[in-house]
């Protein structure tokens, strides 16, 4: 048996114990730093709840925060239900916040991971797990196996999803989330397959040491997390007739260290477009909001952006090599290497609209 990639060689990391903002205390407990320190023996990296996932947490529920985002998580002017997958599900801790505030019986969440995390996601979210022939009024949360890079585990998703025969069945994708994705590469997967361990996209504190925290920093696998962000918004998931049905996807992410994060963002960049969420209090009717960039305020090194993938981008042949995705090859339909400079723009301007 291989090394399990949640315990990389001198892991060292401890309960985080910020503060878990939520209407139900009783699922506040599953993630406390008692139930952390549990998880971590049991599951390492991915049973600690990263910084980045209590910023997607807080975008989920504005009300709790007295907060309202620009753009939200979802309008109420958008039809249909909602049908989410999470990358990196980790805990469960956004999943369980989703499932919380999703309409029973017809909104889905899809929590996924490596498949050794899945126990973890399934004990965490019994309350909400969603059974093949259930009508539970609660029934709002599927866990599977997805390893970023693996279009075989998301062509099992999709499969199941509209073969079901009951109220799951002909979902249509709305949201991919991704949050605290801290982890190293599974030794029994080749490293195209490997995938963060605990991500809605959000933490990434791979190399800047810490006291409680000694995390390995893999750039092998920021290729197989785009790659699955690629699956996920083209067929069969997305319709090539229907782009304005494309999944918005939302992406919590903490500055760990540019110098290795910007290939991802110069790459994601060039297939996706994408902005940063924007806060303000909530203002009286005679006055208007004060916006300005989420995460601002707690020094700039918190983002969360929501994109969407370019329509044009369907067309285009995605590289089997690793390197050449980072590098932009393929994209604008040509095989020279190039960039987008979306991010570096907006750190250049702090997007922040109190300046």
């Amino acid at each position: 048996m291989g090394t399990n990639p949640n315990f990389p060689s001198n892991l060292d990391i401890r309960p985080n114990a910020q503060e878990i903002v939520t209407a139900e205390s009783g699922s506040d407990r599953k993630f406390d730093a008692s139930a952390q320190e549990e998880a971590i023996r049991e599951y390492g990296i991915a049973g600690r709840v990263w910084e980045a996932a209590y910023a997607m947490k807080a975008y989920l529920s504005p009300s709790s925060m007295n907060l309202t985002y620009d753009p939200p998580f979802r309008s109420a002017s958008e039809p249909g239900p909602s049908r989410i997958i999470e990358l990196g599900s980790g805990t469960g801790i956004i999943a369980a916040q989703l499932a919380q505030q999703l309409h029973s019986g017809c909104d889905l969440v899809v929590a996924t991971d490596l498949p050794e995390v899945c126990p973890l996601l399934e004990k965490n979210l019994c309350h909400w797990i969603a059974h093949p022939t259930t009508t539970d009024a609660r029934s709002a949360v599927l866990v599977r196996p997805l390893a970023w890079g693996d279009r075989d585990d998301a062509l099992a998703i999709h499969s199941e999803l509209h073969t079901k025969t009951n109220l799951l069945s002909k979902a249509v994708l709305t949201h991919i989330v991704c949050s605290d994705l801290v982890s190293s590469p599974s030794p029994h997967i080749p490293r195209r397959h490997a995938g963060f361990d605990t991500v809605l996209y959000n933490e990434w504190d791979f190399d800047r040491p810490r006291s409680f925290l000694n995390v390995v920093y893999f750039p092998e696998l920021l290729a197989p997390l785009l790659r699955s962000l690629i699956d996920l918004t083209s067929p069969p998931f997305a319709s090539l007739d229907n782009t304005a049905t494309q999944p918005a996807v939302v992406i919590s992410y903490k500055i760990r260290s540019l110098a290795k994060e910007t290939a991802f963002w110069s790459a994601f960049g060039l297939w996706f477009t994408f902005e940063p969420v924007l806060e303000a209090a909530k203002a009286s009717p005679a006055s208007g909001p004060d916006w300005r960039r989420f995460g601002a305020s707690s020094g700039g090194e918190m983002f969360i952006f929501v994109g969407r993938r370019r329509p044009e981008s369907l067309a285009w042949i995605v590289p089997e090599n690793d390197e050449d995705l980072l590098g932009g090859v393929g994209a604008w339909g040509t095989n020279s290497r190039k960039g987008d400079g979306t991010f570096e723009s907006l750190l250049l301007m702090n997007v922040d609209l109190d300046d």
